[in-house]
């Protein structure tokens, strides 16, 4: 799986995912974050959502943090911020906590589409999360 990620072969990639998955073999999430890496490296942002839909409907491993960080990767090299917030919200609905990677690839996003609102507005968020997170280290 790796070497279709660091080859470009996002298409093997995946191919190897439902084959593992097929065959009844254990998946693991770095199987599923390998393949998710693999198709956005390529830029392919609908191929990133399709592997973490399938992890989140239980096909696959239940997604990390890092998962949705990749398929928010993807969203960005292809400029895709509404895909990107739209990634955020559903890693919060899922009760992950976004880390600031999340945050700067999501802001990414925005920046090259050129939505300055949409980063400015991920910026406060992080500076809120942050803030947040330093207030419960001090209790």
């Amino acid at each position: 799986m790796m070497a279709c990620e660091r080859g470009g072969r996002w298409l093997e990639a995946l191919e190897l995912l439902c084959q593992i998955r097929n065959f009844g073999l254990e998946l693991n999430i770095v199987i599923c974050d390998t393949a998710l890496s693999a198709c956005s490296s390529s830029a392919l942002w609908e191929a990133s959502l399709g592997v973490l839909a399938s992890a989140e409907r239980g096909q696959l491993v239940s997604p990390s943090i890092e998962s949705f960080n990749t398929a928010i990767t993807a969203c960005e090299r292809c400029q895709r911020p509404q895909q990107a917030l739209l990634l955020l919200l559903a890693a919060r609905v899922a009760g992950l906590r976004p880390s600031l990677v999340t945050y700067i690839a999501a802001m990414r996003a925005c920046e090259l589409a050129e939505w300055w609102e949409g980063s400015m507005r991920l910026f406060r968020q992080a500076t809120e999360a942050a803030l947040e997170l330093d207030a419960r280290s001090e209790e």
